[in-house]
């Protein structure tokens, strides 16, 4: 076998090489992927239930509801 079908051989054997590892790593990288967009997730409504419950506890919110709620109690009785 004379040199330059050596070396072809070689260079397809190491494309084949270079492709299975990018697949590999790709195969390893999507997990992580899934877990850090979980997280980022998790971290969003994690915020936005903060902003629910601080809207919520706020001594401006609290007349309005209670207002909402006694009118809506008023027009029960009065029906």
């Amino acid at each position: 076998m004379d040199s330059a079908k050596l070396k072809d051989r070689e260079q397809v054997l190491g494309i084949f090489a270079l492709v299975a590892s990018i697949v590999f790593m790709g195969t390893q990288l999507k997990p992580s992927q899934d877990i850090a967009s979980a997280q980022a997730s998790q971290k969003a409504t994690g915020a936005t239930i903060e902003v629910l419950v601080r809207i919520a506890e706020s001594p401006l919110f609290l007349p309005s509801s209670e207002k909402t709620q006694a009118g809506a109690v008023d027009t029960l009785t009065t029906e």
